[in-house]
């Protein structure tokens, strides 16, 4: 598993409900879990856009 993986080195995983919106922001890293986090994907980028990253 994915997240197995992304654990074992060291990773913070950090995830939602299937099919439910979810999106992190970490500095300049921004990323959606799945197609329904498009929407707000989009606004985070748009607003680090705005900011001048």
């Amino acid at each position: 598993m994915l997240e197995t993986a992304l654990r074992a080195e060291g990773a913070e995983y950090d995830s939602t409900d299937p099919w439910q919106p979810k999106v992190i922001v970490d500095g300049r890293l921004i990323t959606g879990q799945n197609p329904a986090s498009g929407g707000p994907l989009a606004r985070e980028i748009v607003a680090a856009l705005r900011k001048g990253h």
